[in-house]
């Protein structure tokens, strides 16, 4: 893992970032909030112009992976692509870069971390990266098979429709996010509809032979969607990409 400080570098570019706004944000003001793997960017009055100079800056860094952004602009996905187009939700949202590369362990998948409080062997979540996102589910009892190992995917909005389905409320369980787990079910169970798997990319060119590309794998089952993993990275617009941006994918 690599421990950095975003708000103090977005304050070295020269933006006026801070990490707490008690009084509330300014106009020209970015609130920078870490969430480990994912970085959080609320712009002071929403200034769009403001909005896409912090999404443009962020796309120059080496700890940047998938950037999502409320205002339209290349190289970047719409909040609405990660589900993240709340009222309250940040302007600028970007999950940090990660790699295949191995811990002082073994273990394969390294990420970039907001956060100097934490380093190295602490670890730390809520990245884009496939080793976050492919973690695993666990069920035992009564209702479930046994010594079934699902390759569907799965994620936490699916247990309230299962557990639904299970104590017999059908209909409640089509009402919640999700999906019900059917794969996994002894008895009777929502059938398999739809499979597919989707890679969204977008990318940008930088000028100075600079383009930032990044991408999104999404499976949607049963017209729910879950992430796969998702990066980026600058590449020189001969094609020819460095040491840092070929680890990224496998």
């Amino acid at each position: 893992m690599r421990a950095l400080d975003v708000a103090a570098d977005l304050s070295a570019a020269g933006f006026d970032a801070t990490r707490i706004a008690p009084g509330g944000l300014h106009p020209g003001q970015v609130l920078v909030v870490s969430n480990g793997g994912t970085v959080f960017f609320y712009v002071g009055g929403r200034d769009p112009v403001l909005c896409r100079r912090v999404a443009a800056w962020v796309q120059t860094r080496d700890w940047a992976g998938v950037v999502f952004a409320r205002e339209p602009m290349e190289g970047t996905f719409p909040l609405a692509t990660g589900h993240l187009d709340s009222p309250e939700a940040p302007d600028v949202v970007v999950a940090l870069r990660w790699s295949w590369d191995r811990s002082a362990t073994g273990t394969p998948g390294l990420i970039c971390s907001d956060g100097l409080e934490r380093g190295p062997g602490q670890g730390n979540h809520a990245s884009l990266s496939a080793t976050d996102m492919h973690n695993t589910l666990v069920a035992a009892g009564p209702d479930f098979r046994t010594g079934v190992r699902d390759p569907l995917p799965s994620a936490n909005t699916d247990l309230t429709p299962t557990i639904l389905w299970i104590l017999g409320f059908p209909k409640a369980a089509a009402q919640r996010d999700g999906r019900v787990l059917g794969e996994a079910l002894v008895g009777p169970a929502p059938p398999l509809r739809s499979f597919e798997i989707k890679r969204l990319t977008a990318q940008r060119n930088l000028g100075n032979g600079q383009i930032w590309e990044q991408y999104l794998n999404v499976s949607e089952l049963n017209g729910v969607q879950y992430f796969d993993e998702g990066n980026g990275a600058l590449r020189l617009e001969s094609g020819d990409r460095g040491p840092e941006s070929a680890r990224q994918t496998r």
